[in-house]
């Protein structure tokens, strides 16, 4: 299996053998998906244009997924790249040059900026 995003704003998961769509998702973002990626914990990660970081389980049998946590407008500019430097520590990169490195709050529940570079 891999997973494809597109501008139209879709997640897809493919099965390699047959080349056919398994699962779909289309509302994870509100503008092309432009990186995502599996997380050590199995979760994946998402960035996009819309300067949204989101972390979501996705479950193949029950054809769903799950939003863990979203960090709503982490950069002023679409989001390139996002990718775990170590657990629950984030680095995302925006279009403008922007890299932000996150860390997790387990108390709040919630990412924080705990470093930024321009």
């Amino acid at each position: 299996m891999f997973d494809t995003v597109s501008k139209d704003k879709t997640l897809k998961i493919i099965e390699l053998i047959e080349m056919k769509t398994i699962f779909e998702i289309n509302n994870l973002h509100s503008e092309q998906i432009n990186y995502i990626n599996v997380l050590k914990n199995k979760n994946f990660i998402s960035c996009s244009d819309d300067k949204n970081i989101i972390i979501f389980t996705i479950n193949l049998k029950k054809k769903n997924f799950t939003i863990i946590n979203k960090i709503k407008n982490a950069h002023n500019f679409g989001i390139l790249k996002v990718i775990e430097v170590n657990k629950n520590k984030l680095l995302s990169i925006s279009f403008d040059c922007q890299i932000i490195f996150w860390e997790f709050n387990k108390l709040l529940n919630e990412y924080y900026k705990s470093f930024f570079i321009h």
